[in-house]
């Protein structure tokens, strides 16, 4: 029976979180769905991650690679995505998890030979795997079915969103793409989701199938890595041709929230001076890369350059 159903394939990319690995590839073992591969590939980890695989070796769904030297966040999601067999392809991370039925829902999704792409809600949960009731929980506004144009343009107003442990897609159509790009570092799961969205119909489920887990070594709170990454998904979508056209709603999305953001980050000290002042520098050449601003956006930058000049005047430790 389960040779009759498209083959599935979760990569887990992974790197130095023995601690939840673990749980990410027993959910993934656990799935309703039988027809499925599991890639774990190992980012050059220098805890116990080789030692604790050894016992998933002999699992003729688990597939166990290790990288001689770190490649990269991006770099290793492609070799996940490189070594993929299944029709289907979901990235899950290392510290998330996935509910039981979560594929057999997501699968079932492409009946609509439209749909390219589909995802599920999702809850957040920290460190010890408990739920964040602190935490906003769920995909906001979503669409049970929506054209790719349609998810484009609401993802970049900021008016809906998704987690890459939650998104199942057409393997061959990313391959064809040349993967994530490696330039957009944490942003590569958004320039994927973009490719879908160019490439057919979104799907959508309400259960709450993915546990997105929030804790401390979380690549999105690096700041500059996340903002550099977004200067690399500008030029990710000015050269993908069916993507040039949403270049202006892009501009809007990546400044119009961060002056904010930043400045709510430093007050809070989770971002330091030569960290703030970094994120900044990359906004002056997104003024000089797109002269053709609107006002809001000039004042923008005003803004933020009346702010690099009070942070230059704190004094280093």
């Amino acid at each position: 029976m389960s040779e009759e159903l498209p083959l599935v394939t979760i990569g887990i990319p992974t790197y130095n979180r023995s601690k939840y690995l673990k749980e990410a590839l027993e959910s993934a073992l656990n799935q309703t769905y039988p027809n499925i591969e599991i890639i774990v590939s190992d980012n050059a980890s220098t805890d116990d991650t080789q030692e604790m695989m050894k016992q998933y070796i002999s699992n003729p769904k688990v597939k166990y690679f290790r990288q001689k030297e770190n490649i990269g966040i991006p770099g290793n999601w492609n070799t996940c995505l490189n070594i993929a067999r299944g029709k289907y392809f979901l990235l899950l991370s290392d510290d998330d998890i996935l509910e039981k039925e979560a594929i057999e829902v997501l699968v079932s999704k492409f009946q609509d030979n439209r749909v390219v792409m589909a995802y599920c809600n999702h809850v957040i949960i920290d460190g010890n795997s408990i739920i964040r009731e602190d935490h906003p929980n769920g995909v906001w506004n979503p669409k049970s079915l929506e054209s790719g144009n349609n998810f484009i343009i609401r993802r970049f107003k900021g008016e809906t969103g998704c987690y890459p442990s939650s998104e199942l897609f057409i393997t061959d159509i990313l391959k064809k793409y040349g993967g994530y790009p490696l330039s957009a570092l944490g942003a590569a799961d958004m320039a994927a989701e973009l490719v879908f969205g160019s490439e057919g119909y979104i799907s959508y489920d309400s259960r709450k199938l993915c546990k997105y887990r929030v804790h401390e070594n979380n690549a999105v709170k690096n700041n500059v890595f996340m903002f550099k990454g977004m200067m690399g998904l500008y030029e990710f979508v000015e050269k993908t041709d069916k993507l040039k056209r949403y270049v202006k709603e892009m501009r809007l999305y990546n400044a119009s929230p961060f002056y904010k953001y930043i400045r709510h980050e430093f007050i809070r000290g989770r971002i330091n001076k030569p960290d703030i002042l970094e994120s900044i520098e990359y906004l002056k050449i997104l003024k000089y890369k797109y002269r053709r601003l609107s006002l809001y956006k000039l004042k923008l930058i005003q803004k933020l350059a009346k702010f690099r000049r009070k942070i230059m005047e704190i004094k280093d430790d």
